[in-house]
């Protein structure tokens, strides 16, 4: 038995060609065979064959015909008679039966023909389909105009069989002809049928070439604007796979902006097809992936601003290279900001709710709460926009260069900041008199420019500084009421880099995890029901301080460590004291805004300020004892 080639049938392949080939002359050769043994001659008696042999076994319709015409003249010539006088008859029924079935095999294969083209998407059309319609059109075209020659053949000489039946019966042919000569013995549908099958394939066929020649212009532009991911370098540098699907997004999301203005395409179209290749959870997830592949671009440039020799930088045709290179990651940057909004913009406007349908473009109106995924994705824009202005950000910083003065421009910072730290750590400060300090203490870390520096020493110094701020904002936290604090944190921590250290990021996974559920109970107001498990939790904090606590006391005793050594763990304890001051003073930050519950909560973990205090204390011994 030959199996069945289902994806072939969907796809509309050459092997679907050769297959439907076979098939219809088969059909044929069935009807042929109908013919050939229409005329049954009286026992005792039999017809020359008019046939050649064929090993295939295959008769076509052309040869049935002729066949059957030879067979009529030797029954019309012969002097006696060869078959019966009312075989006429049986012989129309056969051949009109047979004729029916073929006409319904040609019929039923043209329906199905453009209800698969019409099933098939266009994200299915592939390079060769037109050849394979043009192909299955001719083929079923070829026979539908042969057979109707035929059956005018065939009627022709059926009338001729009747005539040389009727005259063996001794009747008045003559007569019967003048009174006959209006009848069909074929049936007069099967020539009609036969018209409207021919009349369909041309329809069909010239709105799906029309249909089809339409999207390849689409094709054509989009491919067009698809070429720019060649000269992607980020991009690039995502797995084949993610490559190939954000590609494939971005070509469905082309396709769709502009068939609204074309209407190539029915509107539905574009719509099934993205949304069935593309959930938004699947969307989403690719673009957050190029956006971090981006970002991390962005922090690894400046880092190499500051590894780099600075004498690659000073030369203008060297800085002009590099911001070429700046200039293609802004590119990739666009387009990833384009391609999210447009999504967003599909989701909106196609969205099965018409109460959120109405807010994509008319959002003043009262319309349907947005959905959660779209307002994540509004979340990725803002993130993408400071993401572009932070590249630019660094091409400025790029044009102007390394300068012989950035070791005195350093200093003079130092000096500064260094009163500020001072004046942000005096007892009795107000709110506003800190939060004033505060706004300032950022004002001149700005200043520094640690993301566009070509200054190694910045970094470090960045971090000493941050550190020694959120030591002196212990009581208000206002530092977490600025957004320019989170913007220069996020590039401190981007462009230092991951810390890989096993232990630290278990202790970081578990301080979030224990403020994420110490934040959930103030928000309920429900602490007092947690009075046992706060406890719990404030053990389980102090367990994981006094694990760091220990750790450094034994790196601060170890006298077998050497300089460098030992200035690579200060730098490594710092930054993992800042990652732990930032997180337990965005927590007190926001039990300060959840009074009365916050502030007795807050007053219950001032043993971690003790902690940070007595780390701190080691880290400026070790300082002092190796620098």
């Amino acid at each position: 038995m030959k199996p069945i080639d289902f994806q072939g049938i969907v796809s509309l392949d050459q092997p679907l060609v050769d297959q439907l080939h076979c098939y219809l002359q088969e059909k044929e050769s069935q009807v042929s065979n109908s013919i050939l043994s229409a005329i049954h001659t009286l026992p005792r008696e039999s017809l020359p064959p008019v046939l050649p042999y064929s090993t295939s076994g295959q008769v076509k319709l052309a040869d049935a015909v002729e066949a059957f015409s030879k067979n009529v003249q030797n029954v019309t010539s012969s002097k006696r008679p060869l078959v019966p006088s009312n075989d006429w008859e049986s012989a129309t029924t056969l051949i009109n039966n047979a004729l029916w079935e073929y006409v319904e095999v040609l019929e039923g294969c043209i329906t199905e023909l453009f209800q698969q083209l019409g099933q098939v998407g266009f994200e299915q059309w592939h390079p060769e389909l037109m050849t394979i319609v043009d192909q299955l059109k001719d083929m079923l075209n070829f026979r539908l105009e042969e057979l109707g020659w035929k059956i005018r053949r065939l009627e022709s000489l059926l009338w001729d069989f009747r005539w040389a039946c009727e005259a063996r019966g001794n009747k008045n042919i003559f007569l019967r002809k003048i009174l006959f000569f209006w009848q069909s013995l074929l049936d007069r549908s099967l020539l009609s049928y036969i018209r409207k099958s021919r009349k369909l394939i041309t329809v069909r066929y010239k709105w799906f070439s029309q249909r089809y020649g339409e999207y390849q212009k689409l094709k054509a532009k989009i491919e067009q604007s698809m070429r720019k991911f060649k000269g992607y370098h980020v991009f690039k540098s995502l797995e084949k796979g993610i490559q190939d699907e954000f590609k494939r997004l971005y070509q469905l999301l082309k396709l769709w902006e502009h068939n609204l203005k074309s209407n190539a395409l029915p509107q539905r179209e574009p719509v099934r097809a993205l949304r069935n290749a593309f959930s938004i959870d699947k969307a989403t997830d690719l673009f957050n992936e190029y956006y971090e592949t981006l970002r991390n671009t962005l922090f690894e440039r400046s880092r190499k601003f500051k590894s780099d020799p600075n004498e690659l930088y000073i030369d203008s045709s060297s800085r002009r290279i590099v911001d070429e290179v700046l200039k293609g990651f802004c590119a990739e940057i666009h387009t990833l900001g384009v391609a999210v909004g447009k999504y967003r913009d599909f989701f909106l406007g196609t969205h099965p709710n018409p109460y959120v349908r109405t807010r994509w473009g008319f959002a003043e109106w009262i319309v349907g709460p947005e959905p959660s995924q779209t307002k994540n994705l509004l979340h990725l824009v803002y993130k993408i926009e400071k993401l572009d202005k932070l590249f630019e950000q660094l091409r400025q910083s790029l044009k102007k260069g390394p300068s012989v003065s950035n070791t005195k421009d350093l200093a003079q910072q130092h000096r500064e900041i260094q009163r500020t730290l001072h004046e942000m750590g005096q007892p009795l400060s107000s709110f506003g008199v800190m939060r004033s300090r505060a706004e300032k203490i950022l004002a001149q870390i700005q200043q520094m420019d640690e993301l566009g520096s070509f200054n190694s020493e910045v970094v470090g110094y960045v971090g000493r500084t941050f550190s020694k701020a959120l030591r002196a904002d212990w009581q208000y936290h206002v530092l977490f009421d600025i957004p320019l604090f989170y913007q220069l944190y996020t590039i401190h921590r981007g462009v230092l880099g991951p810390i890989e250290d096993r232990q630290h990021l278990n202790r970081m996974n578990k301080f979030n995890e224990l403020i994420e559920q110490l934040e959930g109970w103030v928000d309920s107001r429900d602490t007092y029901r947690h009075v046992h498990e706060i406890e719990t939790d404030m053990t389980d904090i102090k367990g994981y301080l006094q694990d760091f606590l220990a750790y450094v006391q034994r790196v601060a005793k170890d006298d077998s460590l050497d300089k460098v050594k030992a200035n690579e763990l200060i730098t490594e304890i710092s930054d993992q004291l800042l990652e732990y001051r930032f997180a337990f003073g965005k927590f007190f930050h926001y039990l300060h805004q959840h009074e009365p519950e916050g502030k007795l909560i807050r007053n219950q973990f001032l043993f971690i300020d003790q902690y940070f205090e007595s780390v701190e204390n080691k880290l400026h011994e070790m300082r002092n004892k190796w620098e």
